[in-house]
C-alpha cells in the first residue's frame, strides 16, 4: 500500500480530510479507490459508468466492521405515520433516484430491474453479502470495534519515510492496550486518551 501511495499517487501524506478525490473519480483519473455509495464523488456524479462486482467471498464470513447500517424511523409522535410509511415503500423500491446509492435491505428491492439497471451488477453483489451474512451465527457478547485511527497514523508516517515494520508495530502496541483497556469497562474516549495521550 505505501509503495501504491507513493509511487501511484500524488499524495505525500496519508490524510483522512483529503477532499480532491470528488473531482479525480468524477473524471476517470483514479484508477481504484474506496468509498460507499455516491459520496465518493463529492458534489458532481461521474461521467462513466459504475458497475458493482460480488468482492471474492466464497467462504468469508463477515463481521460488524465490514457492513455499515443506516435507517430511517418514523416517530411515535408525529401524527403522519401513514404518509410517512407510504414515503419508506416507495422508496426502498429502489426507484428513487439518489436511492440507489445504497444496496438495499429487501431482497426483492435488490433483484430488481429497475435497481439493477440504476446499479449494475448490484444482484450479485447483494447475493454474495447476503451469503456471507448467512455465515456469520452468532457474534460473540462484548465485542468492541477496533480503533483504526493507529494503523493509519502508521502508514502516514511510513509514506513520510519512517520504517513500516517499526511504524506497524507501535501500532499494534497502542490498539492492543486500547482493547484491554476498553475489556476492563472503562469508556471508548478514556481508554484513547489513556493509551494516546
Amino acid at each position: 500500500m505505501i509503495d501504491l501511495l507513493k509511487n501511484a499517487t500524488p499524495h505525500t501524506r496519508l490524510d483522512g480530510d483529503t477532499d480532491d478525490y470528488g473531482p479525480l473519480t468524477a473524471d476517470g483519473r483514479a484508477g481504484m479507490w474506496f468509498a460507499w455509495g455516491f459520496y465518493a464523488y463529492g458534489k458532481d456524479l461521474p461521467q462513466f459508468t459504475m458497475v458493482l462486482a460480488p468482492p471474492p467471498m466464497t467462504q468469508a464470513v463477515l463481521d460488524p466492521d465490514d457492513v455499515s447500517t443506516s435507517s430511517i424511523y418514523i416517530s411515535a409522535q408525529t401524527d403522519k405515520q401513514q404518509a410517512c410509511w407510504t414515503w419508506l415503500k416507495y422508496i426502498s423500491t429502489g426507484t428513487v433516484g439518489g436511492a440507489s446509492a445504497n444496496i438495499p435491505a429487501r431482497r426483492s428491492a435488490a433483484h430488481s430491474d429497475a435497481m439493477n439497471q440504476q446499479q449494475p451488477g448490484l444482484a450479485a453483489a447483494y447475493d454474495a453479502y447476503a451469503a456471507a451474512l448467512d455465515r456469520a451465527g452468532q457474534l460473540a457478547p462484548g465485542r468492541e470495534l477496533i480503533d483504526y485511527g493507529w494503523f493509519y497514523h502508521a502508514l502516514d508516517r511510513a509514506l513520510q519515510g519512517k520504517n513500516l515494520e517499526q511504524e506497524l508495530a507501535a501500532a499494534q502496541a497502542l490498539t492492543e492496550q486500547y482493547l484491554a483497556c476498553v475489556r476492563s469497562g472503562e469508556p471508548e474516549q478514556a481508554c484513547r486518551q489513556q493509551v494516546d495521550p
